[in-house]
């Protein structure tokens, strides 16, 4: 399967470790596929040029469609924590349960969701076939797709960490978000350098 990973320029090291993490412990991988701005290391994985759009969403659903037929989407700050092959479509609940704060950005999106589809943004990878993949103005990207194509899916509690101490090793994925990154990189390096 080739994985395909959107990527905006960032100031940390992630995505480097999120292909890293993707080689060591991604069986059935065919090759990643960096989408969007030029990593600053070279390394096992294919390039291509995408400009960034204006809606983040959009942006990365515009990216995604660079690559045509089923691809693992993923992203730079998801890091594959143990050996997988079949990864199933993890959901958080329903769009009409999203708990806590949101940024108004996020609100709106999930405002504008059916409150009993399925929440399928879990901040771990999902498998997605850009061919038949349409865009629906301002809504979560996966679980768009999710619903719209009536994929089966597995409730599991979201692999964002808001702390260090809420790693845990023994799960499939590990997604940092931007201000944990210096603190998780050492154990990033211990695992997949």
């Amino acid at each position: 399967m080739r994985v395909v990973i959107p990527y905006k320029k960032v100031p940390n090291n992630d995505l480097y470790w999120a292909i890293r993490s993707i080689i060591i412990n991604y069986e059935p991988l065919e090759k990643i596929i960096v989408v969007g701005d030029k990593p600053d290391f070279a390394g096992d994985y294919e390039y291509i040029p995408c400009p960034e759009q204006r809606d983040k969403e959009f942006s990365i659903y515009h990216k995604l469609r660079q690559v045509d037929g089923p691809v693992l989407f993923s992203n730079d700050d998801i890091f594959f924590m143990n050996r997988v092959h079949d990864i199933p479509n993890y959901y958080l609940g329903t769009c009409g349960e999203k708990k806590g704060p949101m940024s108004p950005y996020y609100k709106r999106m999930y405002d504008k969701c059916p409150p009993t589809w399925l929440d399928f943004d879990a901040h771990c990878p999902m498998v997605i076939n850009t061919t038949f993949f349409m865009w629906r103005q301002g809504m979560p990207l996966k679980s768009q797709y999710g619903n719209m194509f009536n994929v089966p899916g597995v409730l599991v509690e979201d692999f964002k960490i808001k702390t260090v101490e809420d790693i845990d090793r023994t799960r499939p994925f590990l997604s940092t978000p931007e201000p944990l990154s210096r603190f998780v990189e050492p154990l990033l390096r211990e695992l997949f350098a």
